[in-house]
């Protein structure tokens, strides 16, 4: 007997099966379009700052561009905050900051790095001038974003760039109890 044949034979298996494929396609969708199966972290506008190399942290708008200066003159930077455990104390694992020159290139006017900026508005080259001559075919801001950071461990050693080996013995939270640690936002 053929697959046809089976089918016309049986109607109503036929109809039941096809009618359950449906509405677990339909399922998915719902599952997947609901986010059930993915919780998100919500959006942030906020990040942790310091001013007193991590003694003490406060939040501040997320598109700031550190080191700034806060409104009574101290140099902020972003400060990466942690919990270990369920209720644990949070600490500031690690400080980050731009170097100096990925900081010229973030603090472009109206919040886009300088090396966008057509030429004149901001001092610095246009994008294209700037990817003729310097950029090596990369994007400024992308590089200024991922190799022009700066980290330290909150009042020790000298700042070291994000790309550098080193930086994961000072980047990678360790709980002293052996728990997991977890990314605290404001």
């Amino acid at each position: 007997m053929s697959i046809r044949q089976a089918i016309n034979n049986n109607r109503g298996v036929s109809t039941g099966a096809a009618a359950a494929v449906v509405l677990v396609a339909i399922g998915f969708v719902v599952f997947r379009v609901s986010g059930l199966d993915n919780p998100t972290v919500p959006p942030q506008d906020a990040s942790w700052f310091t001013t007193d190399d991590g003694k003490s942290y406060f939040a501040d708008d997320l598109k700031k561009v550190a080191p700034f200066q806060t409104a009574d003159g101290r140099t902020a930077v972003k400060a990466i905050v942690y919990q270990c455990g369920e209720g644990g104390a949070p600490f500031v694992n690690h400080l980050e900051r731009y170097n100096p020159e990925a900081l010229k290139l973030m603090q472009g006017g109206g919040g886009r790095p300088a090396a966008t900026q057509p030429a004149g508005e901001s001092g610095a080259p246009s994008y294209s001038e700037y990817m003729r001559t310097q950029g090596g075919g990369r994007d400024p801001a992308m590089t200024a974003r991922y190799m022009g950071v700066e980290v330290k461990k909150p009042g020790q050693g000298e700042w070291i760039n994000r790309s550098d080996v080193k930086s994961l013995a000072i980047t990678t939270p360790k709980c002293p109890d052996g728990s997991s640690a977890r990314l605290v936002a404001p």
